[in-house]
């Protein structure tokens, strides 16, 4: 029976989310694998598991486009579907770099316009929480934006 270890990857500071764009949050979350791989290892070494598995979590709504506005107001800005597809893309390589390594790196929140306006909406917020192992995409959860959030101020409309 393998061993199952796990890293818990928390960013410094939310305000450190608020800030930052996607290339160095994903540049933060490869240093953090990394190290968080190092670690493990050296545990499941330490542990003298011969076949162990990996997990490591980065926190829901990790892969937002921000979520500052003027006054330090909070208003959520929601990637494109294109900037989705190459976060998901970018994350399965990272994933292809380390063996029996499973990746869960948060949740990425996007939008895509609706293509019949309903209720003064013109597009729909999506947060996705997708898993990764060995490069491939395991699986992906979806789930809408609540219901009382202005998809449309969030997706640039």
């Amino acid at each position: 029976m393998p061993n199952v270890l796990a890293a818990v990857y928390h960013p410094p500071t939310l305000d450190d989310l608020a800030t930052s764009d996607a290339t160095q949050r994903m540049t933060r979350m490869k240093v953090a694998l990394q190290q968080a791989h190092g670690a493990l290892s050296t545990y499941a070494s330490f542990m003298g598991a011969t076949n162990p598995f990996y997990i490591f979590t980065a926190p829901e709504y990790y892969f937002v486009k921000s979520c500052t506005g003027p006054d330090n107001k909070q208003i959520w800005t929601l990637y494109t579907p294109n900037e989705k597809k190459q976060i998901f893309e970018e994350l399965q390589a990272l994933s292809g770099r380390y063996k029996r390594f499973l990746l869960a790196p948060g949740t990425v929140s996007w939008c895509q316009p609706r293509k019949v306006a309903q209720g003064g909406k013109t597009h729909d917020g999506w947060n996705t929480a997708p898993i990764f192992y060995e490069g491939k995409l395991k699986h992906e959860y979806d789930k809408i934006m609540d219901a009382d959030t202005n998809e449309s101020e969030m997706c640039g409309s």
